[in-house]
């Protein structure tokens, strides 16, 4: 007859071996960024009709929630729905973003979403992600983000320091596959791009480091290395002098170093206050030889236009130095212009864009046209937060000035 003690130590052998089994089968993949699904905040649409937009032909809106703790989402529309109106209920959905912060309300990663899942319905758990930013360090969320519409809110009175000292952090990627495992925020999630930018020389530089991951196969860690990086100089008023792009190491095979080869550099004027009124774009030294020397060859500038606070309301882009071959004079060619119209608070409220020069062949008249591309509008909240940027086509400005 066998010892009741022995089965009682058989049986939790075999219960801890079937525990440990379980818990090897639910251990997965380690997720770098473990974020929880979590609903997104709720979009007004009755706040976002306006009178300002009635008479706009409009092709697609983003608009932008907070919670009662700052934290936001976006919601980007690209159809106006079955009603035939513009900023109602049933609008066409494209995608959107959430935010997902730490415990010290620092975003850590923000994820867009560009379809529903199985269930058929936006806004739920088995929404499709189409890819992600993550950042390291966590940084603080700026009230206002570029996207290609000049939504970053700068007044252009030159280079504002402190949004960047606001937003600082170490590096960031945009993850835009899932990789191997099939399992959204793991380290082997594939990159689409991944860079890190730095306050240098007492907040006289500006870096901004394009990345390759390491050794370790892994990007954001410590062993990430450069592929390409840039460099802003900033005068002691805050604006930018120069913006130099650097491509390869030089002889030494070291990056961040005196003989680093460059691609291609900004420089800007500035004007007796220290405003910027343009920027030249150089891809070769002179016939010196010597980058960042007068001589060198300019293929484009652009200037700046500003009202008596220092915003830059214009911005004119020249593609030529024209007929006697000096940049800065009467007969450079214009390819384009940009207007941009603020409100009391300093916050842009249109950009309309203009590349010809209508019938009477003059530039800055009302029969300016836009062949190419559209123009923006924006509106706010009460606290000065965006909450709606909307793109359409531009007016033919003889019928709107």
């Amino acid at each position: 007859m066998q010892d009741s003690s022995f089965n009682v130590s058989v049986l939790i052998l075999i219960l801890l071996a079937f525990s440990l089994a379980a818990c090897e089968a639910d251990t997965g993949p380690q997720k770098r960024w473990p974020i929880k699904w979590k609903s997104p905040i709720p979009i007004d649409h009755s706040s976002l009709r306006s009178s300002a937009f009635k008479d706009f032909e409009v092709f697609f809106y983003i608009a932008t929630a907070y919670d009662k703790d700052g934290n936001e989402n976006s919601w980007y529309y690209k159809g106006s729905g079955s009603d035939g109106k513009w900023f109602t209920s049933d609008d066409v959905m494209n995608s959107y973003y959430v935010d997902f912060y730490d415990g010290e309300g620092n975003v850590i990663v923000d994820v867009t979403y560009d379809d529903v899942g199985s269930d058929g319905k936006w806004l739920t758990k088995d929404d499709t992600i189409f890819s992600y930013n993550a950042f390291v360090p966590a940084y603080k969320k700026q009230l206002f983000r570029d996207s290609g519409y000049g939504m970053r809110h700068i007044k252009k009175s030159g280079y504002d320091k402190q949004l960047f000292k606001d937003s600082d952090y170490d590096k960031s990627a945009r993850f835009d596959d899932l990789g191997p495992d099939g399992i959204w925020f793991t380290s082997d999630d594939k990159v689409d791009w991944a860079f890190s930018t730095k306050l240098l020389q007492g907040e006289r530089e500006e870096r901004h480091e394009w990345l390759e991951a390491g050794k370790d196969g892994i990007w954001l860690t410590e062993d990430d290395t450069i592929r390409i990086y840039d460099s802003r100089i900033i005068d002691e008023r805050g604006n930018i002098i120069s913006d130099t792009q650097y491509n390869k190491p030089g002889n030494d095979g070291k990056w961040i170093t005196t003989d680093d080869k460059y691609s291609h550099y900004e420089k800007y004027v500035l004007n007796a206050e220290g405003n910027i009124i343009g920027s030249f774009m150089c891809y070769k030294p002179g016939h010196d030889g010597i980058w960042l020397t007068d001589d060198d060859k300019c293929t484009s500038y652009t200037g700046y236009i500003q009202n008596s606070q220092g915003i830059v309301t214009r911005e004119i882009r020249f593609s030529s130095p024209g007929k006697d071959d000096v940049w800065w004079t009467e007969d450079d060619d214009i390819s384009s212009y940009y207007d941009t119209v603020y409100n009391d608070s300093g916050n842009r409220i249109r950009v309309n864009s203009y590349d010809g020069e209508g019938e009477d062949g003059i530039w800055f008249t009302g029969d300016d046209i836009r062949e190419y591309g559209d123009c923006a509008a924006y509106a706010y909240d009460d606290n000065d937060r965006l909450t709606l940027l909307v793109g359409y086509k531009c007016p033919n400005p003889s019928r709107s000035r």
